[in-house]
């Protein structure tokens, strides 16, 4: 009888670590969410171009800036990939900051538009991006012509901007 009570409470502490490390994972995720969307709003992006970035990085990297694709074909937040994940390394050392910090990447990401894609709206749709009038329009635009992903899966990438939209746009 005492060793089934304490496979018992045994079992319930496994099962409560487990319930304590999802909610700790689930508020660490709300943490990076609310950071990425604070920093995408300081930066002048409405609530629907910063749940269209946001679901851009959700597809890419779940917001993982070590996350790599299959075969290291892609590197961080937005998946850089040779000149791109190069100028990305560059941009962390001129900073003096670590090339796999979340921070850093979004941060580049500002640099890129600003510098390699500012001269060039219309090159990659950055004027259809800043005219998008719905959170799924811009995730779709973002996502297409930012990361350039050869594939991906645009429903998908246009439910989680409604999803960020929806949980941060009054925040």
């Amino acid at each position: 009888m005492k060793r089934k009570i304490a496979l018992i409470l045994a079992a319930v502490f496994v099962v409560a670590l487990g319930f304590a490390y999802m909610a700790s994972q689930s508020a660490e995720a709300d943490d990076v969410y609310t950071q990425t969307y604070q920093f995408l709003i300081e930066k002048g992006f409405t609530p629907v171009q910063a749940s269209g970035i946001m679901a851009t990085i959700k597809i890419n990297s779940n917001f993982d800036p070590t996350a790599t694709a299959p075969n290291d074909l892609g590197y961080g937040l937005f998946q850089w990939v040779g000149i791109r994940m190069e100028r990305l390394e560059e941009f962390a050392a001129r900073i003096g900051e670590p090339v796999d910090s979340t921070e850093t990447q979004l941060l580049f990401m500002m640099e890129e538009l600003d510098t390699y894609w500012g001269e060039a709206h219309e090159a990659w749709g950055m004027s259809n991006f800043l005219k998008a009038e719905t959170p799924r329009e811009a995730a779709q635009i973002f996502y297409e012509e930012y990361t350039r992903p050869g594939h991906g899966n645009m429903e998908m990438v246009g439910t989680f901007a409604e999803e960020f939209y929806e949980q941060y746009a009054t925040y």
